[in-house]
């Protein structure tokens, strides 16, 4: 993993700093006798908001997305961490005063930017923003994740939908509280007075203390050290959610999901209509999210002059029909052949794609009766390493200088293409595939809030630091 990464994710080095702050909020001439008092009193005294130097508080004005991060990072008493070389956000750097707090927010996956790359830091945060921002927080413990629409004037199918109706259960608007609704609408546009951003953030703090929650993770190993750093990156900011990851196998996983033992399957191939069926009559209904993308990199040793091969011979070769280098341009040796095991997804993502696809489609062609089949990519990548004679194939983060990866080439006519982030996603890489996190139906409550994570910013930086590709370009 690239050291920036590390960094910012997992090295905590600082507490979070307070601001320059009146003694108390008896300081404050507008907040006495004002409807938020309660809530504006106990963030002053805790140090999470402060006044303006002509000693008001101002709770009407609007909150700024920026000022908004600010305010839930020192509410929430997240860590700090080292500065990344690339930050989140194109329009938020490391001299804009709110730099840190707005990277923390991203990092702990309460907020996601906008699709072009931006925060927007100084536009006003809206009340649905704001509402969103603190159930990230804390929805994942609800024990119902409610889809129909509590407000007129937030339809069914509104992005706001399920974070409202979570914060709607954590009583963040008790007694349909008239100082944040009107009537049965919400306004999720308005922008988030200073009163009402004050008071979800002390709804938030003085909620009951959070329930541990595991989440169980099992499958592909093409995915595992992915899943991993995704799951130690999640728990500096979310200590209180318990991830455990475990490879083995796509099979492994779908296995583990048909039979209720796991709560995520990665799996590097899409599931088969029997291996649904077989979870459907267990009960479980699997939901598959793309998460990351991958190029299935065929290696052999850097000692072997073989560059490039077409998917016909790729074919031939893991059929058992080629068996010697010389039938593809390398020396006058057997050519050993590594596969993965029958656990695995990206033997049967292989399997499907090239010996069954080339010269001609063939479902019946399996591979060949000498073909060893190693459990891990790290067992094809250290043999390969080993041993001149070899070739396999392993997950586009499994290529270093102890291998080499060939170009491959579509047709005969075609060019050669190594794989790389850039040839998946230009679609010229033909042997490219999504990856997949599945789990039993709608996701909810940790779930929910750790697939949206994986999905946002800091999520997606980790596949692409990691040699993946990430599923937003």
């Amino acid at each position: 993993m690239k050291k920036w990464l590390i960094g910012l994710l997992a090295l905590v080095l600082l507490a979070a700093s307070l601001p320059s702050l009146p003694a108390s909020a008896a300081s404050l001439a507008d907040v006495s006798g004002h409807w938020a008092e309660t809530a504006i009193t106990y963030l002053v005294d805790k140090g999470i908001i402060n006044g303006f130097p002509d000693g008001t508080f101002k709770p009407e004005e609007p909150v700024t997305r920026a000022q908004f991060a600010k305010m839930v990072t020192l509410a929430l008493e997240y860590p700090t961490a080292n500065e990344p070389a690339t930050p989140m956000f194109s329009d938020v750097t490391s001299s804009f005063w709110g730099f840190q707090s707005v990277e923390i927010s991203a990092a702990a996956g309460l907020i996601m930017g906008f699709p072009d790359g931006t925060f927007a830091p100084d536009k006003n945060v809206t009340k649905a923003e704001a509402v969103t921002i603190l159930t990230r927080a804390r929805s994942m413990f609800l024990k119902d994740f409610n889809l129909v629409p509590l407000f007129s004037d937030v339809p069914e199918g509104n992005w706001a939908v399920p974070y409202l109706n979570a914060a709607n259960g954590m009583l963040f608007f008790p007694n349909s509280d008239p100082h944040i609704l009107s009537g049965d609408t919400f306004l999720p546009d308005q922008p988030a007075t200073r009163a009402q951003a004050a008071t979800f953030i002390y709804r938030l703090m003085t909620m009951e203390p959070l329930t541990p929650k595991a989440i169980v993770i099992k499958g592909s190993d093409t995915m595992v050290n992915l899943a991993s750093a995704w799951a130690e990156a999640y728990q500096v900011y979310h200590p209180e959610v318990k991830l455990t990851v475990s490879g083995g196998g796509s099979g492994i996983g779908i296995a583990a999901l048909q039979n209720k033992t796991t709560d995520i399957c990665n799996n590097s191939r899409p599931w088969k209509d029997e291996e649904i069926a077989k979870a459907g009559a267990n009960g479980v209904n699997p939901a598959q999210t793309v998460v990351a993308q991958d190029a299935v990199s065929v290696i052999v040793n850097p000692e072997n002059p073989v560059k490039e091969l077409t998917m016909t011979q790729l074919s031939l070769i893991y059929q058992g029909i080629t068996t010697n280098w010389k039938e593809v341009g390398g020396p006058d040796a057997t050519i050993v052949v590594l596969s993965r095991d029958t656990n695995s997804g990206t033997h049967v993502f292989f399997k499907e794609h090239v010996l069954q696809s080339y010269p001609t489609a063939d479902k019946t062609r399996e591979y060949g009766k000498d073909v060893q089949f190693l459990p891990t990519n790290q067992a094809i990548h250290d043999e390969v390493a080993r041993n001149i004679k070899t070739i396999g194939y392993v997950g586009l983060g499994y290529i270093d200088e102890t291998v080499k990866a060939l170009g491959i080439k579509k047709g005969d006519g075609d060019a050669a293409v190594l794989p790389s982030a850039e040839t998946v996603l230009d679609k010229t890489y033909p042997v490219a595939r999504p990856l997949f996190c599945t789990v039993n139906g709608q996701p909810t409550n940790a779930l929910f809030a750790y697939l949206q994570w994986i999905l946002g910013p800091v999520g997606q930086q980790i596949v692409s630091a990691l040699d993946f590709v990430t599923v937003g370009k």
